[in-house]
């Protein structure tokens, strides 16, 4: 973990220095500082949040803006419950009208002394008309450091009505591409997500419904 935090915190530096000059803590979008499951460069208002339920609600998470550049939030598989939990703190390095970058991990502590988790760096672009296209390096680690290559994700949305977004999020994991795509669908205080995500290894095709449930504080 030492070695990790290093790292991560070099990262950041690294992020900071190259930032620019002009750019700004704005909080983004609540219900799109995430996609169906990947972070975005947004971040969360101080003092807003929201609460995910992830594959109808078997996966309970929070995220909490304690600044404008910085949140944390917690979660747990219900499956699970008892033997181990999330942490995802997330800060946000820089953003401009048209660009946001934020570093983060999904932290995991399992029973005993098992820790192990999934750090990234995130970036977002702005377009006209309420769209993003969204980019994120993934880097699986454990206790002894980072033990896998780094994965990417790639991922877009656009607005189709001021309440429905459309999504896709990809990933690049080793040698497994996972696809997928779906629409948001956004109350007063509520969200929807609704999709399908592909995974193609071994010449072999498999999948499964996006089906999360938000609500926003």
């Amino acid at each position: 973990m030492r070695r990790l935090t290093i790292v991560f915190s070099l990262i950041t530096a690294g992020l900071a220095v190259l930032a620019p000059a002009a750019a700004l803590a704005q909080p983004g979008d609540r219900p799109l500082t995430q996609l169906f499951l990947a972070p975005t460069g947004r971040v969360l208002p101080k003092g807003e949040g929201y609460f995910k339920g992830v594959a109808l609600a078997s996966v309970p998470m929070m995220q909490a803006g304690v600044t404008d550049r910085f949140s944390i939030g917690a979660g747990t598989p219900l499956l699970a419950l008892g033997e181990g939990f999330a942490v995802t703190p997330k800060f946000q390095v820089q953003r401009s009208r048209t660009h946001a970058t934020a570093v983060g991990t999904v932290h995991f502590i399992a029973g005993g002394s098992s820790e192990f988790g999934v750090g990234y760096v995130a970036h977002t672009v702005e377009t006209d008309g309420g769209g993003a296209f969204h980019v994120a390096i993934l880097a699986p680690y454990g206790h002894r450091g980072f033990y896998a290559r780094p994965g990417l994700m790639l991922g877009a949305e656009h607005r189709l009505s001021a309440r429905t977004t459309f999504i896709t999020e990809n990933y690049l994991l080793g040698d497994i591409p996972m696809l997928s795509a779906g629409v948001r669908v956004r109350g007063a205080h509520g969200t929807w997500d609704v999709g399908w995500m592909q995974a193609v290894a071994g010449g072999h095709t498999f999948g499964g419904p996006v089906l999360n449930v938000g609500w926003m504080f």
